[in-house]
């Protein structure tokens, strides 16, 4: 949840946190069309988009916090 400002006339910063997940997926040959890197990950890609490949947060890897400026608001 994003913290509100409520008032208009203060300055801050702008902080962006990035969390990073990934877990590695074996696909088998019989899993593909063809045998390429390019099909195994779109076959991973259709996977995660029909949502049968969850990341959850034993996936996490790492975090970033990274300032992108002053803002006046």
């Amino acid at each position: 949840m994003e913290k509100q400002i409520t008032n208009k006339n203060r300055k801050g910063f702008k902080v962006v946190i990035t969390e990073t997940s990934s877990r590695e997926i074996i696909v088998y040959k019989d899993d593909l069309k063809g045998f390429t890197p390019e099909e195994a990950e779109q076959t991973v890609r259709d996977w995660w988009l029909n949502q049968q490949i969850i990341l959850t947060a034993d996936d996490f890897n790492e975090v970033n916090f990274e300032c992108k400026g002053e803002v006046d608001r």
